[in-house]
C-alpha cells in the first residue's frame, strides 16, 4: 500500500494518505505533506519536536496536525522526515517529528503551502484508513 497520495483541486492540492489504523494514516499525511514543502532525501533527523493536541472529531484533528507542521516549518525552520504519530482519537493526539532546522546550502525548499483547510476534509477507517484534507497553496 502507498502511504499518500497528491491529488488535482482547483488552485489547491489534495493529499490522501493511507494506513492500517488512524495513526498510521494521519502519520503518512504527515509524510506527505513534508515532502510538499522540501526533499525528503535532504533532510537528517538531528532534532525532534513532541506534539500535543487537544481533542476534537478525527477530521479537525486532521487540519490542525497538518498545520502545526507547517507552522513549526515557518516559525522555526524545521523540516519533518520522520513522523510518529503515537496515540489519536477524540481526546487528542501525541505525535514526534524527527527532521532539522532547515539550510539553504543543503535543502531545495519546496514551500508554497499555506494552511490545511477544513474543505473535504474526511477520515474513513474501515479495514484501513483513508485520510483527505485540501492544502491552500
Amino acid at each position: 500500500m502507498q502511504p499518500y497520495e497528491y491529488f488535482e483541486h482547483t488552485a489547491d492540492i489534495g493529499l490522501r494518505s493511507f494506513g492500517r489504523d488512524v495513526a498510521e494514516a494521519f502519520a503518512n499525511a504527515g509524510r506527505g505533506l513534508s515532502a510538499l514543502l522540501v526533499d525528503p532525501s535532504t533532510v537528517q533527523p538531528r532534532e525532534e519536536r513532541q506534539v500535543t493536541l487537544q481533542g476534537g472529531e478525527l477530521a479537525e484533528l486532521l487540519v490542525e496536525w497538518l498545520n502545526e507542521i507547517l507552522f513549526l516549518a515557518d516559525s522555526e525552520g524545521f523540516l519533518a522526515v520522520d513522523v510518529a504519530v503515537h496515540v489519536v482519537n477524540e481526546q487528542g493526539l501525541r505525535a514526534s517529528l524527527r527532521g532539522e532546522r532547515a539550510d539553504l546550502s543543503r535543502h531545495r525548499l519546496l514551500g508554497g503551502v499555506k494552511a490545511a483547510t477544513y474543505h473535504q476534509t474526511q477520515v474513513r477507517c474501515d479495514g484501513g484508513c483513508v485520510v483527505q484534507v485540501i492544502l491552500d497553496v
